[in-house]
């Protein structure tokens, strides 16, 4: 004869039910957290790809125009380097899942200027407005600008979930003493229907994601209530 299950009472199961949902939560999180990473790996593999083919062209066309043997062997082993970098390189791609063929291109700060247009048009009841430091120059290195790309939308998209009425949303991206600071501010006209959290709060794994991220290339990210709305900062490092 079976054995029957006992019956739990409500508290417990209660508690049995927020246990199950936290840890799904957290499996949640760590999915999104592995994915950022994987997608981080493939940023910095097209960046630093493209960095080390430029200085091992430069090393061959040097090696095969200058008359001096002793310059020229140094030359081919900074190619042949740069050739078992860029194989090595691909082959962690591969074990990483990241080597597939259809990975946009990396991101710029021209990007950034578009989210922001697309937002002003989705929301036209919003005023948007995006201010980029003249210090940040024409263009950072791109892993840079990928990642600010990136936490750019994902904290447009949190505005427009949790406060799709808001007065205004700003984005600003400011330099000082070799970091980036990334701002997106919203206002809201009214409280929203699901309060947002924090990134590890429970919910939000979009910002979960932005925020390994910025510590994964040495930042940091935080986001919270702020009078009148709600402000995703990140601090980034230069280089």
């Amino acid at each position: 004869m079976n054995r029957l299950r006992p019956r739990l009472s409500p508290l417990t199961a209660a508690f049995c039910g927020v246990r199950r949902r936290d840890a799904e939560r957290a499996r949640a999180a760590a999915a999104v957290r592995e994915a950022e990473r994987l997608r981080l790996a493939g940023e910095l593999h097209d960046f630093v790809a493209h960095q080390v083919a430029a200085m091992t062209l430069l090393a061959k066309a040097a090696g095969t125009v200058t008359p001096d043997e002793r310059a020229a062997a140094p030359l081919r082993d900074i190619q042949r380097a740069g050739d078992e970098a860029l194989a090595t390189a691909r082959r962690l791609l591969r074990v990483l899942g990241q080597d597939r063929p259809h990975r946009t291109p990396l991101h710029g700060l021209d990007r950034v200027r578009e989210l922001a247009e697309d937002f002003r048009r989705a929301h036209p009841d919003t005023r948007v407005e995006l201010w980029v430091d003249p210090d940040l120059g024409a263009e950072p290195v791109p892993g840079l600008a990928a990642s600010v790309h990136r936490i750019v939308a994902e904290a447009l998209a949190n505005s427009a979930r949790h406060c799709p009425g808001a007065r205004a949303v700003a984005v600003s991206l400011r330099r000082s003493a070799g970091q980036v600071s990334v701002s997106v501010r919203d206002e809201c006209a009214e409280a929203p229907a699901v309060p947002r959290r924090a990134p590890g709060g429970g919910s939000g794994l979009g910002l979960v994601g932005i925020a390994e991220r910025a510590d994964a290339i040495g930042g940091s990210l935080t986001a919270g209530p702020v009078p009148g709305g709600w402000e995703v900062l990140a601090v980034l490092p230069v280089h």
